[in-house]
């Protein structure tokens, strides 16, 4: 059971990264912010529905996902930027880990392992591991306590894999 949580969570956290630069754009295009949320009273929302008036309760649905994917958004951003910050204080190797992750995933023009290996003067297999090792840190720092377990060398195990 611990180890679907923990794939589940590392799964999650890599679907979140895949699809950072979509939600950021999702997030830059959007029209409403919370400000629109609060016009109307839980009462008229409710009001609304039983009287089969169900337009405004869509929308209502659409301005949440919205915050909803700002919140990820930032939630990814804050992330990225404290294990930049932690990564600065490491090793050159943890250096170089959180440099893949982010010209993997968050940069707007992103580069493949064989361009990332080429970059770093490293073979395609370390990129790889780069990714592993980095994306397990990041569902460290993206689910907290729960998210550690992925530091404790089941990481490392599944690289041999």
């Amino acid at each position: 059971m611990g180890d679907k949580k923990k794939d589940w969570k590392l799964h999650n956290t890599r679907l979140l990264l895949k699809h950072y630069r979509d939600l950021k754009d999702r997030c830059n295009k959007g029209v409403y912010d919370s400000r629109m949320l609060d016009q109307r009273t839980r009462f008229e929302q409710i009001e609304d529905l039983m009287q089969g008036r169900d337009d405004d309760i869509i929308l209502d649905s659409t301005y949440r996902s919205i915050l909803r994917t700002r919140t990820m958004v930032a939630d990814i951003e804050a992330m990225m930027k404290a294990y930049k910050a932690e990564a600065q204080r490491g090793s050159d190797t943890e250096k170089r880990r959180a440099q893949v992750i982010f010209w993997f995933y968050i940069a707007k023009k992103r580069m493949n392992t064989g361009q990332l290996a080429q970059k770093f003067g490293v073979s395609r297999r370390q990129i790889q591991i780069d990714l592993r090792e980095a994306e397990a840190h990041l569902s460290a720092k993206y689910f907290g306590a729960d998210g550690l377990r992925f530091l404790s060398g089941e990481v490392a195990d599944s690289a041999n894999k």
